[in-house]
């Protein structure tokens, strides 16, 4: 096969050398509401890298991305936790996987998963979307877990507007929101 980035031959979706050389981690916090967002990719630098989200080889290139991210968190940014629990957005498979369990898998070394639990009733799409229309059509979350202490994990973060409604909906359900982890922050 050939590397997603450098279309050279190799065995990996993205080779060795683009890994080092362009997968560079720029980490960021951005707050959002109360809430911190830790992100860890330039958006510009991996965009289309994040669009294969929508097709198959996407879980093998969030793999990749997430698993150097969690390397920087856990060298970098990740205090000792004791009973810490993370949620994806909308963590439920298409493609034949999650992208944002892909994620909550990658971190597990230090934020215990919860699979499946945060998911929007309102399967509406944000990609490309104006804030007011996001704010307009809510995802309308359903979460059930009680008394935890939790990271939202996604992929990208735009408006923060995903990001705040699951805070809300955690909240509801006597949890405590830490702080998010994205792959990616989107505003400029």
């Amino acid at each position: 096969m050939r590397c997603l980035i450098c279309r050279k031959w190799s065995f990996r979706i993205i080779c060795k050398t683009c890994q080092e050389e362009f997968l560079i981690l720029k980490p960021k916090i951005r707050l959002v509401g109360d809430i911190k967002v830790y992100s860890f990719y330039s958006y510009e630098d991996i965009a289309f890298l994040l669009n294969t989200k929508y097709y198959a080889i996407g879980s093998r290139v969030f793999n990749i991305l997430a698993k150097k991210a969690s390397v920087y968190f856990s060298q970098n940014l990740s205090d000792s936790f004791s009973e810490v629990y993370g949620v994806g957005i909308d963590d439920n498979p298409k493609k034949g996987y999650s992208h944002t369990g892909i994620l909550l898998k990658n971190f597990s070394s230090r934020i215990k998963p919860i699979y499946g639990e945060l998911n929007a009733r309102n399967k509406i799409q944000y990609a490309g979307k104006s804030l007011a229309f996001r704010q307009n059509n809510p995802k309308n979350f359903s979460f059930k877990v009680k008394n935890r202490n939790l990271v939202i994990f996604d992929d990208i973060i735009t408006t923060g507007t995903s990001i705040l409604e699951a805070k809300n909906i955690i909240e509801k359900n006597n949890n405590r929101v830490l702080f998010a982890l994205v792959l990616s922050d989107a505003s400029s």
